[in-house]
């Protein structure tokens, strides 16, 4: 169930944005993170000081390791346990596609940190900002990774913030006590666990790409850092790639290098995720949804299968596209596609929509295996169906529908699947050797289902070129 903490609440959001506060999904993570700069520049009295106690950690922990004579001995130890943290509940931020849980830290993640952390104190570079922009160089370690670290550290910080912000409304809250102190704070009923929120100008889109390089991962992380890139490098409009590994050893290897960015990253000026525009469709897509399921209603039978059922929305999905002018809602305001995540979620957002308005229980799920299938729709636990989202400018297309959904289906042990393929008219070769690798396939489980997601001129521009003609 896709829902909003002022919605679940029943509360005026007007009220609830014009306090700052995010109106973040209870069951689904947005792809955002709390950014440390915007941490160290905030004007919020709440998080004031924040930024200063997360680098007092990690100082400590830079003091523990350049004590530690090698890997597994005391100080190490200390080391680790002082990151490991446990899953972030109520704050829904990161790349987790069907849970408000954050992924937190385990001790093997910790421990691959700490390993970063102490080749750079070795060298003499044990900056506690290096804690910061490890999510640049190093495999496994995103932005998300260094957020749960903060919002851990902060936690008394959002306790106190969440009690403030619903302290202006009229609901229902319980008493909890963290770290020996007491909060008034709404509960989510589907797992009793109080309802946190933080301030939207401490949050930063997370790097989402289709094609991904590291390069664009640093490019989008800080212009002025990736301008140092480009001058080091000779990079010019990203056309060079160079992977995790290589910019690491750029970080380590040249002094200069390594000075200059560190300065340019402490005089960062970057500015929060401006949600009035969305640019990535973190949340517009919710309220699409429901304003379109709204305007557009379809009866569902509760006696249909998950199969039946999620055909007719994958199909009224297609309709609104193509005939409704729900197309818009996959470019931004400046003509330019959205991201492969925001499709997928839009879908989400029209088959939760659907099946509430029927009072339909059908759910998305994780999957059990490697990598997240993009919805696992069921009723009961027999009753299940496998559905893949792909635009036409991803360049799995094939792969997706050859490898990766029979081994969803494989590990779900799910009969049927379907492939929804949105065709945006960008990549026509990359389409037309994907429909004739496929047209070979006979008596599939896996049903395709391709919309035509291409810009479509009004009917007044329509009507006027056919007069013209």
């Amino acid at each position: 169930m896709a829902i909003t903490v002022t919605d679940y609440l029943n509360i005026d959001k007007r009220q609830f944005d014009e306090l700052g506060a995010f109106d973040s999904f209870l069951d689904i993570n947005s792809k955002l993170f709390v950014s440390p700069m915007l941490l160290k520049r905030t004007n919020n009295e709440y998080f004031i000081g924040s930024y200063e106690k997360i680098q007092k950690q990690f100082n400590i922990i830079l003091k523990l390791l350049k004590i530690s004579k090698k890997r597994g001995d005391r100080f190490w130890n200390q080391a680790v346990k002082m990151l490991v943290s446990r899953e972030q509940k109520g704050i829904s931020l990161g790349y987790a596609k069907t849970s408000d849980k954050g992924s937190g830290i385990s001790y093997e993640i910790s421990e691959n940190i700490i390993s970063v952390a102490k080749e750079f104190v070795d060298i003499e570079k044990d900056f506690p900002e290096i804690f910061e922009v490890m999510c640049i160089f190093e495999k496994g370690i995103g932005s998300d990774r260094i957020s749960d670290i903060i919002l851990n550290n902060i936690k008394d910080k959002i306790y106190g913030y969440s009690e403030y912000i619903f302290s202006h409304f009229d609901i229902s809250k319980k008493k909890i006590k963290f770290e020996q102190k007491i909060y008034n704070l709404p509960f989510n009923e589907y797992n009793n666990e109080p309802i946190l929120v933080i301030d939207r100008n401490l949050l930063l889109d997370l790097p989402i790409a289709e094609n991904f390089s590291d390069i664009d991962y640093v490019a989008s992380f800080n212009e002025k850092i990736r301008q140092e890139f480009s001058s080091y490098l000779n990079i010019s409009n990203k056309k060079k790639k160079l992977d995790k590994d290589e910019i690491k050893r750029l970080f380590i290897g040249n002094d200069s290098f390594f000075n200059s960015f560190l300065e340019k990253y402490r005089e960062d000026e970057v500015l929060p995720y401006d949600f009035e525009k969305d640019k990535n469709g973190e949340i517009k897509w919710y309220y699409i949804s429901k304003q379109y399921v709204t305007e557009n209603p379809m009866r569902l039978e509760k006696t249909e299968d998950v199969y039946e059922i999620t055909k007719k929305i994958c199909l009224q999905f297609k309709y609104l596209i193509e005939e409704k002018g729900l197309w818009k809602s996959l470019y931004d305001d400046s003509g330019n596609p959205l991201n492969e995540n925001h499709s997928q979620m839009l879908f989400f957002g029209i088959a939760d929509s659907y099946c509430k308005a029927n009072n339909i229980d059908i759910s998305r799920e994780n999957n059990n295996g490697n990598g997240p299938v993009d919805f696992k729709l069921s009723k009961g636990f027999f009753d299940k169906i496998v559905v893949e989202v792909k635009k036409s400018s991803n360049p799995q297309l094939l792969h997706c529908y050859e490898v990766q959904i029979p081994i969803y289906m494989n590990q779900e042990e799910v009969k049927k699947a379907i492939y929804l393929f949105i065709d945006l008219g960008d990549n026509d070769v990359r389409v037309t050797k994907f429909k004739n690798e496929i047209s070979r396939y006979k008596d599939t489980k896996i049903e395709l289902i391709e919309i035509d997601g291409r810009k479509k001129e009004s009917a007044s521009k329509r009507t006027r070129s056919q007069k013209e003609f």
